[in-house]
């Protein structure tokens, strides 16, 4: 196992990031402050209607967006539906339409 881990290691040290990590968690640890801050995207009425802007809203628009780009600008993600998005990348199974309620 440990040869099979040098193998996995020495792979992985091949991997060309572009981003800046630490300038990209940055960013994160202050879009979850800012959910933190609007707790009402935890649950009720405001998560479902969150739900709903980013299915039928948002995906829809960035589509249309990626398709035919309606700027040169990228698109502003509405807190709500971003907040939404996280969470889909998080757990993509709970936005399939067979997914069960009890598995999200």
């Amino acid at each position: 196992m440990e040869k099979q881990q040098e193998l996995e290691w020495a792979e992985a040290q091949k991997i060309i990031i572009s981003e800046d990590l630490l300038v990209k968690a940055k960013q994160q640890l202050l879009f979850l402050a800012e959910v933190d801050r609007n707790r009402c995207l935890y649950g009720g009425s405001v998560l479902e209607r969150a739900t709903f802007r980013y299915k039928y809203c948002w995906l829809p628009l960035l589509a249309k967006h990626v398709e035919t780009p309606m700027t040169q600008e990228p698109l502003v993600v509405p807190l709500d539906c971003e907040w939404i998005w996280h969470c889909h990348r998080l757990n993509p199974v709970c936005f399939t339409a067979s997914a069960p309620k009890s598995q999200c």
